[in-house]
């Protein structure tokens, strides 16, 4: 197949037609109902536009089971002055999907979802994470591994002068001679929740560490020292890399850890302060590892939907059918996986036409 500069993804008029037969069921599940909501959430709901009702079946489990959660989100992202570029995007993430075909074997396809990759976002911060975990379980085989937790005492100030201070103190911390001495490699991994009842962020930075024993004691003054008055520290020898992998990844699909909040001031306070952030930092020899990375998707190419409509609707090419057969199915909810289609010379119809040979 040849390269494709621009792949358009799903038209709209396919999406109209998919969603004109969910409709009715998927939106009866997707409401947001008013008693979920405080009265000053409620009241910023109803000055932030909803979200659109789901295009089909498999947009609709994508976010059925943090619907109210997700709109709060939206609205404060609406609230913040996100971009129109972004709440579309937030909106529409799991409604168009992209057929996929196979880099190294061609006749093997797939589908998949356009998404959002908003860290606002529970469906995609949770495939993020399984990325992320994918990517840092190799680099635990090797050398002693410690968790570190490091806590900074909490205050009166806002989340983001919490999180600046945060990362000052850890960065204090990686040039003092202790940590030098003692790690060669790590990951930190931020962690942050808000207390209603104190009206204070509370922020921890997880830390996964390769390298020598570190004395607790002597860690509690340095942290001290770079903090300017928190010692609350933890460190723990890791006996399952797996199990440790699991844990730090998890913050990574609640940023804020504030999704839940009933205080619309508390969720916008949290995404302006997230903004442009970077909750997962390597150090020392894991510097360059690139743990977001979805090397998953190198052996596949986003193939064009173009060739496949109009090879199916203007000649009735059997593979063509049989792909949007498959694409129903998908978007109905059914797992389809991967599916192959077997090489064979391009119908009469369309052998002047070489971006129908599929």
């Amino acid at each position: 197949m040849p390269a494709i500069a621009a792949v358009p993804s799903l038209s709209s008029a396919i999406i109209a037609a998919i969603r004109h037969d969910h409709h009715e069921r998927a939106a009866s599940s997707y409401s947001v109902h008013p008693e979920e909501t405080s009265a000053a959430a409620a009241a910023l709901l109803r000055s932030a536009p909803l979200l659109q009702d789901p295009a089909h079946d498999r947009h609709r489990r994508r976010h059925v089971f943090w619907t109210a959660d997700r709109q709060r989100i939206y609205a404060a992202l609406w609230a913040t002055n996100a971009s129109p570029a972004a709440l579309q995007s937030f909106d529409e993430c799991g409604a168009d999907a992209f057929l996929l075909q196979q880099t190294a074997d061609p006749t093997q396809y797939k589908f998949g979802l356009k998404t959002c990759r908003s860290r606002w976002c529970q469906p995609c911060q949770r495939e993020r994470a399984a990325v992320i975990q994918a990517n840092l379980q190799p680099l635990l085989t090797s050398g002693d591994l410690r968790f570190v937790t490091l806590t900074l005492q909490s205050g009166e100030e806002p989340l983001k002068l919490t999180l600046d201070r945060l990362y000052a103190a850890f960065k204090k911390l990686r040039a003092t001679p202790l940590w030098k001495r003692t790690v060669t490699a790590g990951a930190a991994f931020t962690e942050m929740h808000h207390r209603p009842k104190q009206r204070r962020w509370h922020v921890h930075l997880h830390v996964l560490v390769r390298g020598a024993w570190i004395p607790h004691a002597e860690l509690a003054g340095v942290w001290e020292a770079c903090t300017a008055g928190s010692n609350i520290v933890d460190i723990r020898f890791v006996r399952c890399t797996e199990a440790a992998a699991q844990y730090v990844c998890k913050y990574v699909s609640k940023p804020g850890g504030c999704l839940h909040t009933q205080d619309p001031e508390t969720l916008s306070e949290a995404v302006r302060a997230l903004k442009g952030r970077r909750l997962l930092l390597t150090f020392g020899d894991w510097r360059t590892a690139k743990l977001s990375h979805d090397h998953s998707a190198e052996v596949w190419t986003i193939f064009d939907w173009c060739a496949v409509f109009t090879a199916g609707l203007r000649y009735d090419d059997e593979h063509a059918n049989a792909i949007r057969a498959y694409l129903k199915a998908f978007l109905a909810g059914q797992d389809v996986g991967t599916f192959t289609l077997a090489p064979r010379a391009p119908p009469a119809a369309l052998s002047d036409d070489t971006a129908f040979t599929f």
